[in-house]
């Protein structure tokens, strides 16, 4: 991904290369997705025992549970919402502050590597005490940044707005772990 974006800042201010660059980015994507999907096909696993009755009880038992159910909405509601925000986020940076492209693909690589780190963390806490202790902490935490942007706006462009962001990345990676 970053060197996607830094190929990407390479020929931006050209038209033409810029579409065939995306259009090689995306094609390598799909490519190495389907090669993803090919690993995963040939890679070894225990035998399992077909009970089709057990794996039913499996998915639906906790579909029977209203407190599963609110929790499954209100997760379904809350990705809709970050992956709603998500492309706006990377227009904002792009466009607004003027950012390079391999600056905002490196500050989603590294909220990505923020929430890898934390997620066993939050994980730990909620088997502790519970998913909805944890939310009320992460929610709100991952909410902050949003006003946040405005200020980063306002702030020069430099060493201090670059900060600004790379903690506010780090704020959402943490929160989303």
């Amino acid at each position: 991904g970053l060197l996607g974006g830094l190929l990407v800042d390479a020929v931006k201010d050209v038209r033409v290369q810029g579409l065939r660059v995306y259009n090689l980015l995306f094609a390598l994507g799909a490519l190495a997705g389907l090669a993803g999907i090919g690993f995963a096909l040939f890679q070894p696993e225990p035998r399992a025992e077909p009970d089709p009755s057990r794996f039913a009880r499996l998915v639906t038992d906790p579909l029977l549970d209203i407190n599963f159910r609110r929790y499954i909405h209100f997760m379904l509601a809350w990705s809709l919402a970050g992956f709603l925000a998500l492309p706006f986020i990377t227009a904002y940076m792009l466009k607004r502050l003027n950012m390079d492209m391999s600056w905002v693909v490196g500050m989603v690589l590294l909220s990505q590597v923020m929430t890898a780190l934390f997620m066993p963390m939050w994980g730990r806490l909620s088997d502790r005490f519970t998913s909805k202790s944890v939310l009320s902490v992460t929610c709100p935490m991952f909410l902050l940044p949003y006003p946040v942007w405005i200020l980063a706006a306002n702030v020069e462009p430099g060493a201090i707005r670059y900060g600004l962001l790379i903690a506010l990345h780090m704020v959402f990676g943490l929160a989303n772990g």
